[in-house]
């Protein structure tokens, strides 16, 4: 691991987030609602991407901490896990040596037998979310897109 790798990481997966949610903050008003993506990451290191387990885990801590923050002014903070997406990233991440990352495996199963999710189904996920789950529901966990809890709530999901 390098310092610049270091950096760029907590960049993009800590301080966007931050910044961005900091940035709306005037212009939310109540009742407004944020979404904060997160990963299975935040709850398990993984060999390979320490660096992504390790980000993560540091932004579900601050997204924990803005949630209590922002509901004293009315403002429904959430968490969403959205599970593995089939998108360009992913395909770079299958063409990875499973020696430097044993956990490619797993994403090449997922992609051969179609368990990755569609960016456009994440969409209509997140949409859900925020349209039609109550303001206080948003918060009280994290929102796993593969746990089943959520799905009787939004049959046009299946």
């Amino acid at each position: 691991m390098s310092l610049e790798d270091w950096r760029s990481h907590i960049a993009s997966n800590v301080e966007g987030p931050l910044f961005l949610t900091q940035e709306l903050l005037p212009k939310l008003v109540e009742s407004s609602r944020v979404i904060q993506i997160s990963s299975g990451a935040a709850h398990q290191g993984k060999k390979g991407i320490r660096l992504y387990c390790t980000f993560k885990a540091a932004l579900c801590m601050l997204g924990q901490i803005l949630k209590d923050e922002l509901a004293k002014r009315g403002i429904w903070f959430g968490i969403v896990i959205p599970g593995q997406v089939d998108t360009l990233v992913q395909a770079e991440i299958r063409a990875i040596d499973p020696e430097i990352m044993p956990m490619v495996e797993q994403w090449r199963e997922y992609k051969t037998t179609g368990s990755l999710f569609e960016p456009e189904f994440v969409a209509q996920f997140l949409e859900w979310l925020l349209l039609e789950v109550h303001g206080a529901q948003l918060g009280e966990r994290e929102w796993n897109i593969r746990d089943s809890e959520w799905q009787h709530g939004s049959q046009r999901l299946a």
